[in-house]
């Protein structure tokens, strides 16, 4: 985890608060309608989304986005489908007695095609990588049941994008 001065974070005597943005980056396959997700791969095997901590004076959807881009080193934006809610969690870093809180904004965001993703290797990623829905499930180390609201946000959001014009107006 790599900290700046510019970064969302307070620290108190006895803990230090964090604030995060990231989310869910999907593809689906026009062929086989196989849905995709890009994941990072850390150092350690531990298989997670991108995000990270929000920059001070930044909307947390530009954070998300911009998180996401870097992460994963993609030249293009994706589009943000929908939020999904906030993620929080404890954690200890070595060398400090103090309790982190982390609260994180999550977003579920779409690619047309599957664009060439590569890990960020200064924040000690080895990979990135569009994993099958499925196969995601079961490599993913934080995050499963957020995956799965993410599923279900994509496809609820992406339906009433395709389906809206159709609805009568009354």
């Amino acid at each position: 985890m790599e900290i700046s001065n510019s970064d969302k974070i307070k620290y108190y005597k006895d803990k230090i608060t964090h604030l995060s943005a990231g989310g869910f980056v999907f593809f689906e396959s026009e062929h086989d309608k196989k849905l995709y997700v890009a994941l990072l791969v850390k150092k350690d095997g531990s298989v997670m989304i991108p995000k990270g901590h929000i920059k001070r004076h930044e909307d947390v959807k530009d954070a998300a986005l911009r998180e996401v881009k870097e992460e994963l080193i993609l030249k293009e934006n994706p589009e943000i489908i929908t939020d999904l809610g906030t993620d929080k969690y404890t954690f200890y870093l070595n060398g400090d007695i103090r309790k982190h809180y982390k609260k994180v904004y999550l977003y579920v965001f779409s690619v047309r095609n599957k664009v060439n993703i590569s890990p960020l290797e200064k924040e000690d990623f080895i990979e990135a990588k569009w994993f099958d829905f499925n196969e995601a499930l079961t490599k993913i180390t934080f995050d499963r049941n957020n995956l799965l609201k993410a599923r279900q946000a994509y496809y609820f959001h992406k339906s009433v994008k395709v389906y809206n014009n159709l609805l009568p107006i009354f």
